[in-house]
C-alpha cells in the first residue's frame, strides 16, 4: 500500500508540474485569502468563471464569493463559541479554482504537499508557508468535476475534503475514502425529479445531460428512477461534451423538435456557457412550447433568465438547494463594507465593489469615493445562494470533529497536530444538527436525512422582469415527500393547464391501455361486463354480478329483467289468450247451468262437470298470475293451485272412464250382484275425487311447510336477470314434489288408458274418445315441456314456453270435453232430446213367445221400476217413437224373476254387449223420475 502511494504521488507530481508550468505562464492567477490559525481549514471556490478553453476569465461570480465569505463566517462563529475548541483558534486558506478540474487538482496538491507530515501527535514539522497551522480538512469545490479529482489526490494523505455542493453520484463509491458532503447526492434529486414527473403525469420524457460525472451519474440515477418506478419512459438520452459542444447541441436540438408528442424536456447540467448556448439553439431552431425540467446545477442561473431565452425556457420547473434563512449571516453581509481590512485587501472583494460601483479601471482609493461602500438590502438577492447553509455546516463539522479529536484522551500538546486518520474516524461517527438539518455522514460520505429540495418555478413578475418563484418542497424523510402548489405553477404557455407528454394521446374511458414498447400504447375495448371511467386507465374494472357495461363500456348498469310481464307485447298475447279461456269456460258454464235439466247435461255427470269448469277457471286465471312475472303470490299459486287444478282435472276424467269401462263390463274385477264395489256409487263420486286429490295437496302442504316458497334473482352473465320462484332446495322437499309429479303422470297414464280400452263404445258414449284424445294431448305435452325445459336458460322464452304449455293443457280439457256437447245443444237442439240408454245386466231368452224369440231384460230393482212405468205410459197412449226393430218385444223383469212389464214395438233399438243388454226406447215416451230416484242409482244411469 505505501509503495501504491509513492507510485501516486509521482503520477501526480507530474501532472502538477504541467500546471505549475502554466502558472509560470500567467495563465492562471492564483490569489490566495487566507488567515492563520491554530487549525487551518482550506475552501477551494469557483469564484471566477472560465472560458470555453478551461481558462479562468474576468467575470467574478457574487454567489461564490459569498461562498466563500459564508466559510469566513462561519470559522469566525467558531472562534467565538466557547464550547468548541476552547481556547484554539481556526484559520482558513481559501483559493479560487475558476471551476476548472485541473486547477482545483493543482490547488489540492499544493495543499497537501504543504501539509505538516506528522507520525504521531507531539512530533511536527514546520510548514514552509506562511500559514503556521496545519490543514486539517479542505472545504469544496463546489462542482462536481473539480472535487473527483480534489478527492483522488487528497487520499493521498487522508486528508478529508467535505463538499457543499458537489453532488454527483460517483463520490459515493467507496474509493472515495476521504470525501464528506453536507449536500444530498444526485440519487436523492433523481427521485425528486421523478417524483415531479409523476405528479404531473408525464409518462414519456427526454433527458438531456453534460458528458460529466455530474451529467452521467445523475441521468444514471434517473434511468434507475424510471426503471424502478415503471411510471414513466425516456424517450431518448443525449450528452453534449463540456467542450467544444456547439454541433452536439445543434443535432440535439434538431432531434428533440422532431418528437412532437414528447413535450417535456429533462435537462441536468451544470452552470456553464454550454447550457445558454442549448437555449440560443432551441431559439434559433424555433423548437417553442416544450417544458424544461431543471436541475439544481442550473435552475438558479439568473444569467439565463435574460429575455432572449424567455420564449423556450419560460415556466420551467426545477430542483435546487432548499434556501435556509441564516438571519445572522444576512447581517454578517450588510456590515460588510469596502473600507475594512479584511475586505480592502481581499482581492475579490475589490473585484465586487468595482464591479458593484461600475469603476473597474479606477484605482480602489478612487473608485470607492463618493461611491457605495457598503452593502446594502438590494444587493443581497445577487448574493444569496441555496449552498450557503451547506458551506456553513461543512465547515461546522470540520470544527465539530477537529474538536472531537481534540478531547479524545490523551491530550495532545498543540492541537494543530492532528492525524488525518483520526480526523476522518471523528467525522465518520460525527452527529450534529446543522442548517439544513441532522448531519450524520454514512459510510459514503453523505448525510441523506439533510436530504431536500426547493421546487422552483420561472415565472413573469413585474411585467417583463422572470424570477424563481418557489412552489413546493421535496422532503426525504416526510411522508408525502413531494408537496406541490400545482395552481401555482406557470407553464410555457403562460397559463395554468399542465402540459402532457405521452407517446400517444391517452385511451378513452371505455378502453384500457396496453403497452406495446416502453411507454407507449394501444387502446383496447374494455371487454363486455368491464368498464374504465377515466382516461390512460391500464385496465377495465368488472361489473358487479348483477349488472353489465354499456355499449362504450364507460359505466356499469343492471341487467334489465327478462320475465314476461303485462307490458310486453309477449304477455299481453298470453294473458289475452288466458282471459279468452277463462270467458270460454265461463260461458259452459253459463249454458250447462241453463240446460242442467237436459239429457247431455245430465249424461255428462253433472256435479263433476261443474267442478270441472270451475278448475279450469282457476287454471286459466293462474295463467294470468303467471304472465304478470314471479311474486310471492305467484309462487304460492304456482305450487299448490296448478297442481291441485290439474289433479283435479285428471281425476275427474278418471272417474268418468273408469265408470264407463265399468259399466260395459270391462273391468273384470267388478262382479255382478250386492257384493259389487261402492267404487261407482253416485253419491260416493265427490268423496272418491277428493281423495284423488288430498294426497298431492297433502305432500304439497308438506313441501310448503317445510320450504316456504320465495322469489329468487338468477342472472344470466352480460344478458340479463330473471326472478324466479325459489321452491324446493332440501333434497326431502325435492323428493316430495318429485312424488307429486309422478303421481300426476300416473294418474293420466291411467285415464289414457281407460279411454283407449273405452274407444269401441257405442257412437252415444264417444266422449270416451275426446277423452282419450284430451290425455294424448296432455302427455305429449308433458313430453314436450320437459324437453324444451331442460335445454332452455331461465328466461322469458322459457316463461313464454311454460305459461304455453298452462294454456294448451287447459284449452285442452275445455275443448275436448265440453266442446262437443256445446256442439250438440246448439247446432241439433233435437237431440237435446236424445234417447236415453240403459244398461242392463244381463238377457235371459225365452223361446216359448208368441212373438218369437223373446228377449228377457235382467235390471235392478230400480230400473226394472222405471221401465214399468214407461210401459205404463205407452199402454196409455204416448207415442211409440222411432220403430227401428219393432218385431221385437222385451220384457223387462226385476232380479227375482217377477216380470214388471213387458212392451212391443217400443224398443228402438237393442245392442248386445256380452251377457248384458243396452235398449234404447224413445224419450217421447219417457217422462223422467224424480231427482231423488236417479240419485240414488248409481249402477243404472243416465249417460
Amino acid at each position: 500500500m505505501e509503495m501504491f502511494k509513492r507510485v501516486l504521488q509521482i503520477v501526480l507530481f507530474t501532472f502538477v508540474s504541467r500546471v505549475v508550468i502554466a502558472l509560470r505562464d500567467g495563465r492562471m492567477p492564483f490569489y490566495v485569502a487566507q488567515q492563520d490559525g491554530d487549525v487551518i481549514l482550506a475552501g477551494l471556490f469557483s469564484i471566477h468563471g472560465k472560458t470555453a478553453d478551461d481558462e479562468c476569465n474576468s467575470v467574478l461570480n457574487p454567489r461564490q464569493l459569498a461562498n466563500a465569505e459564508a466559510m469566513v463566517y462561519a470559522i469566525e462563529e467558531i472562534n467565538r463559541d466557547p464550547f468548541v475548541l476552547p481556547n484554539r483558534s481556526l484559520g482558513y486558506r481559501i483559493l479560487d479554482t475558476c471551476g476548472i478540474p485541473t486547477r482545483a487538482n493543482c490547488m489540492a496538491f499544493s495543499l497537501a504537499t504543504n501539509n505538516d507530515r506528522h507520525k504521531c501527535f507531539g512530533e511536527t514539522r514546520a510548514s514552509k508557508s506562511e500559514i503556521t497551522g496545519s490543514i486539517a480538512a479542505v472545504i469544496g469545490p463546489v462542482d462536481s468535476a473539480s472535487s473527483i479529482v480534489v478527492a483522488n489526490t487528497l487520499q493521498v494523505e487522508n486528508l478529508p475534503l467535505i463538499s457543499p455542493s458537489a453532488t454527483t453520484e460517483e463520490l459515493s463509491h467507496s474509493d472515495f475514502r476521504v470525501f464528506f458532503r453536507t449536500v444530498p447526492p444526485d440519487s436523492q434529486q433523481a427521485k425528486a425529479i421523478s417524483d415531479m414527473i409523476d405528479y404531473f403525469n408525464w409518462t414519456y420524457v427526454i433527458i438531456v445531460g453534460i458528458d460529466t460525472s455530474y451529467g452521467r451519474f445523475g441521468i444514471h440515477a434517473l434511468e434507475h428512477e424510471a426503471e424502478e418506478r415503471d411510471t414513466f419512459c425516456i424517450h431518448s438520452i443525449e450528452y453534449y461534451p463540456p467542450g467544444e459542444y456547439k454541433p452536439k447541441i445543434r443535432k440535439i436540438v434538431s432531434k428533440i423538435k422532431k418528437a412532437l408528442n414528447v413535450r417535456v424536456i429533462v435537462l441536468w447540467s451544470d452552470d456553464t456557457p454550454s447550457v445558454g448556448f442549448f437555449f440560443r439553439e432551441s431559439l434559433q431552431q424555433q423548437m417553442f412550447g416544450r417544458t424544461w425540467l431543471a436541475s439544481d446545477g442550473w435552475s438558479e442561473s439568473r444569467s439565463l433568465f435574460a429575455t432572449e431565452y424567455s420564449a423556450v425556457i419560460r415556466g420551467f420547473i426545477g430542483t435546487s438547494l432548499e434556501h435556509f434563512d441564516i438571519p445572522s449571516f444576512m447581517r454578517h453581509l450588510l456590515e460588510l463594507n469596502s473600507s475594512s481590512p479584511r475586505i480592502e485587501h481581499n482581492m475579490w472583494w475589490r473585484e465586487f465593489w468595482r464591479g458593484v460601483n461600475n469603476c473597474s479601471e479606477k484605482a480602489w482609493k478612487g473608485c470607492m469615493r463618493n461611491n457605495v461602500s457598503q452593502m446594502t438590502p438590494a444587493m443581497l438577492p445577487m448574493m444569496k445562494t441555496s449552498s450557503l447553509a451547506y458551506v456553513i455546516d461543512a465547515v461546522r463539522a470540520a470544527a465539530l470533529a477537529i474538536d472531537s479529536v481534540h478531547r479524545c484522551p490523551p491530550k495532545q500538546t498543540h492541537v494543530s497536530h492532528i492525524r488525518s486518520t483520526e480526523m476522518l474516524q471523528a467525522l465518520r461517527k460525527l452527529r450534529f444538527q446543522g442548517i439544513t438539518g441532522a448531519i450524520n455522514f454514512n459510510n459514503k460520505g453523505g448525510s441523506l436525512s439533510s436530504a431536500t429540495y426547493d421546487i422552483v418555478n420561472l415565472q413573469l413578475v413585474h411585467g417583463s422582469t422572470h424570477s424563481l418563484v418557489k412552489v413546493g418542497t421535496w422532503k426525504r424523510l416526510r411522508k408525502d415527500r413531494l408537496q406541490l402548489r400545482a395552481d401555482s405553477v406557470v407553464w410555457n404557455s403562460g397559463g395554468t393547464a399542465i402540459p402532457t407528454s405521452h407517446c400517444r394521446e391517452f385511451c378513452k374511458p371505455g378502453t384500457r391501455q396496453t403497452k406495446t414498447v416502453a411507454c407507449c400504447w394501444e387502446c383496447i375495448p374494455c371487454t363486455i361486463g368491464t368498464i374504465s371511467t377515466r382516461q390512460g386507465s391500464t385496465n377495465c374494472t368488472s361489473c358487479r354480478f348483477d349488472e353489465n357495461s354499456t355499449h362504450n363500456n364507460t359505466k356499469c348498469e343492471p341487467l334489465p329483467f327478462d320475465n314476461l310481464t303485462l307490458s310486453d307485447t309477449r304477455g299481453i298475447a298470453l294473458a289475452i289468450f288466458a282471459i279468452i279461456g277463462v270467458v270460454l269456460t265461463s260461458f259452459t258454464l253459463g249454458v250447462f247451468l241453463k240446460y242442467n235439466e237436459t239429457p247431455v247435461v245430465k249424461a255428462s255427470i253433472r256435479d263433476l262437470s261443474y267442478l270441472f269448469l270451475a278448475s279450469l277457471i282457476v287454471a286459466f286465471l293462474t295463467a294470468i298470475v303467471h304472465v304478470n312475472g314471479p311474486t310471492l303470490y305467484y309462487c304460492f299459486t304456482d305450487m299448490l293451485f296448478t297442481t291441485v287444478v290439474f289433479n283435479s282435472c285428471i281425476s275427474i276424467l278418471f272417474l268418468k272412464t273408469s265408470y264407463l269401462v265399468y259399466v260395459f263390463n270391462l273391468q273384470r274385477t267388478v262382479v255382478a250382484g250386492k257384493n259389487q264395489s261402492l267404487l261407482y256409487k253416485r253419491k260416493h263420486q265427490l268423496l272418491i275425487l277428493g281423495i284423488l286429490n288430498v294426497t298431492p295437496a297433502a305432500l304439497e302442504i308438506v313441501v310448503l311447510a317445510m320450504q316456504p316458497p320465495s322469489v329468487k334473482q338468477v342472472v344470466i352473465p352480460f344478458q340479463y336477470r330473471i326472478l324466479q320462484c325459489r321452491i324446493v332446495s332440501a333434497d326431502s322437499s325435492s323428493i316430495i314434489e318429485l312424488t307429486v309429479y309422478v303421481y300426476e303422470l300416473i294418474l293420466s297414464i291411467v285415464v289414457a288408458f281407460y279411454a283407449f280400452k273405452a274407444r269401441k263404445l257405442p257412437s252415444n258414449f264417444s266422449e270416451t274418445k275426446y277423452i282419450a284424445f284430451n290425455m294424448y294431448i296432455q302427455l305429449t305435452t308433458w313430453a314436450v315441456a320437459l324437453a324444451t325445459f331442460t335445454s332452455l336458460e331461465p328466461g322469458s322464452f322459457k316463461d313464454i314456453v311454460d305459461s304455453i304449455v298452462l294454456l294448451c293443457r287447459a284449452y285442452s280439457f275445455l275443448l275436448c270435453n265440453f266442446a262437443p256437447k256445446l256442439v250438440t245443444i246448439f247446432r241439433y237442439p233435437e237431440k237435446k232430446h236424445q234417447p236415453i240408454d240403459f244398461a242392463l245386466r244381463r238377457v235371459v231368452h225365452d223361446p216359448s213367445g208368441s212373438k218369437g224369440n223373446i228377449r228377457y231384460a235382467v235390471a235392478s230393482p230400480q230400473t226394472a221400476k222405471k221401465l214399468s212405468n214407461l210401459g205404463k205410459q205407452a199402454r196409455n197412449g204416448f207415442s211409440s217413437g222411432s220403430q227401428e226393430n219393432a218385431g221385437n218385444s222385451i220384457r223387462v223383469i226385476s232380479q227375482n224373476e217377477r216380470p214388471m212389464v213387458s212392451f212391443e214395438n217400443t224398443v228402438s233399438c237393442v245392442n248386445y254387449r256380452g251377457d248384458g243388454i243396452l235398449i234404447r226406447i224413445s224419450k217421447d215416451i219417457i217422462r223422467e223420475e224424480d231427482s231423488s230416484t236417479e240419485s240414488d242409482d248409481a249402477e243404472d244411469t243416465h249417460l
